[in-house]
């Protein structure tokens, strides 16, 4: 059979992770290649050198681009034996559109954001299979699509295994970490709020934050001149998973979620996660109280009770703690997850039926027949009118 392609945003985060750990355990027997694409006008901090085991592409393009033009160079990458494609996200599925690809289409969805949901409706008649990485997202995706009840599957994702998990016992300050980007939906200046409150007990902790993005700045300016606060930026795999283990908690107060890889990652290495209560796959992966604990959003009065209670019963702590890693451990097997995406990937080449393709194009201005430099010059203009 012939070439997978997965493609992505070429933005470091939870869909890069979840890909690459993935990848680890492609078929031996087959050739797959990643093809990472990324905005020009929207500079992100790019991915990494993807796993050995799958080549790997860039793609850039301009938001002012005709979209026809850009699907013409982003297929272009496309090996020429393409067996099947997996998407997680819209630019792909838009140029499956505009380029007419018969090929099978899987479509990963990478949270819970209303997004992709949005694109796995727009985009259903050139998608084989749907991927829902949480219970709560394939609920959703199913009361959306209940016609594409028979093609749509669960899948966690693959999570490597810890060889070396946190020592047990922790004295002295309790250890608190937290890894995502500095951006509004992730509610990163709950950090200093959560620490004032902490304080105000009489309870100092440490705090290591890793991640950047567009808050840094005023997140440091919260922090002030509190030496127990330490940002670390971002961190290659091996370097965040020795900052796992030197920690006791794990927390992240985000409002919006499907499943991180990090929460996953943290409790494997057998920290406590203390998250916010949301939807999108969190309820069903921490139990509050059991293998950790869910705070309301937004109340940082209930992060600061819970670290604090934590902190007097250290007993409570560690037994947290053991059962967030063994839970983490079963349920996220990475050879196991893995093969389920494996066996839905094969299930969409020998299924797949016909494609759909009579959604309108994005627009006027995304035409075959209009060169692009004509309307990149529209585009602009139009952008400095409004």
């Amino acid at each position: 059979m012939g070439s997978i392609v997965f493609f992505l945003p070429d933005v470091v985060g939870g869909v890069f992770s979840v890909i690459n750990n993935l990848l680890q355990y492609a078929p031996t027997d087959r050739q797959v290649s990643v093809i990472a694409y990324s905005n020009e006008c929207i500079p992100r901090r790019q991915v990494g050198r993807v796993s050995d085991k799958a080549s790997f592409g860039r793609f850039s393009f301009h938001c002012n681009d005709n979209y026809y033009f850009i699907a013409r160079r982003l297929f272009a990458k496309v090996p020429a034996d393409l067996s099947c494609i997996v998407a997680t996200d819209v630019l792909e599925l838009l140029a499956i559109r505009l380029m007419r690809v018969r090929k099978p289409v899987v479509y990963v969805l990478m949270g819970d954001f209303q997004h992709y949901y949005d694109t796995a409706v727009a985009h259903q008649g050139v998608i084989d299979r749907y991927i829902a990485i949480s219970r709560e997202i394939l609920d959703k995706l199913l009361a959306l699509l209940p016609h594409r009840k028979d093609q749509i599957r669960l899948a966690y994702f693959s999570t490597p295994a810890v060889p070396v998990r946190r020592a047990a016992g922790a004295t002295g300050r309790l250890k608190l970490i937290y890894v995502s980007r500095l951006e509004d939906g992730k509610n990163p200046l709950m950090l200093p709020q959560i620490n004032r409150l902490l304080k105000a007990e009489g309870l100092e902790v440490e705090w290591t934050i890793v991640g950047d993005g567009p808050l840094r700045a005023e997140l440091e300016k919260e922090i002030g001149n509190n030496a127990n606060f330490r940002l670390a930026g971002f961190l290659s795999a091996t370097e965040l998973s020795r900052e796992y283990r030197r920690h006791d908690i794990f927390i992240l107060p985000s409002g919006h979620e499907g499943i991180p890889v990090s929460l996953i990652e943290a409790m494997k290495t057998g920290l406590a996660p203390i998250v916010s209560d949301i939807s999108g796959g969190i309820r069903e992966i921490v139990t509050n109280g059991n293998n950790g604990f869910l705070c309301p959003l937004g109340d940082a009065a209930a992060f600061a009770a819970t670290i604090g209670k934590l902190n007097a019963d250290r007993g409570l702590l560690e037994a947290v703690c053991s059962m967030a890693a063994d839970f983490a451990d079963k349920t996220f097997d990475p050879a196991s997850c893995a093969e389920r995406y494996w066996s839905v990937i094969r299930e969409a080449e020998v299924t797949a039926g016909p494609k759909d393709f009579s959604a309108a194009p994005p627009g006027m201005l995304d035409s075959r027949w209009l060169p692009n430099p004509v309307v990149r010059l529209i585009r602009t203009i139009q952008t400095k009118r409004t």
